[in-house]
């Protein structure tokens, strides 16, 4: 059965559209040029403060057949691509602050010291789980 699915992605990468900041009836409007700069400097102000950037939008698919989530979606196919990723309705922004655990410096510096170049961090969430003890 055909139906409408409504298809989301990360925002500013086929936006088009925005739902009007501060309106309470949905409204959509335009994305402007100066509404998205105003986005890239927010997100870039989250990145400077070291947050995490999550960001939601939206496309309807009208009399689409429903996607199996477990299949994966060739985004290489311009046709999928431009069905799937344009025309978005950007919904809102948001940033999680997510700080380095205090052992991070000098786990860190103890690489450096090991000849280890550090490039990104990552997944040091404290309710990972972490190896068992040797």
């Amino acid at each position: 059965m055909r139906q409408v699915i409504r298809c989301f992605i990360w925002p500013l990468f086929g936006v088009a559209h925005i739902c009007a900041p501060g309106a309470q009836d949905g409204k959509v409007v335009p994305l402007t040029a100066e509404i998205k700069a105003d986005i890239l400097d927010t997100i870039g102000k989250f990145a400077d403060k070291l947050y995490r950037n999550i960001a939601l939008s939206y496309k309807d698919l009208a009399n689409a057949d429903p996607l199996d989530m477990d299949a994966p979606v060739d985004l290489k196919d311009p046709a999928t691509r431009t069905r799937l990723c344009s025309g978005h309705t950007f919904v809102f922004l948001a940033a999680l602050q997510d700080p380095l655990r205090e052992e991070v410096p000098g786990a860190i510096a103890d690489c450096t010291r090991a000849g280890i170049q550090v490039r990104m961090v990552t997944g040091d969430n404290i309710g990972a789980p972490t190896p068992p003890e040797r």
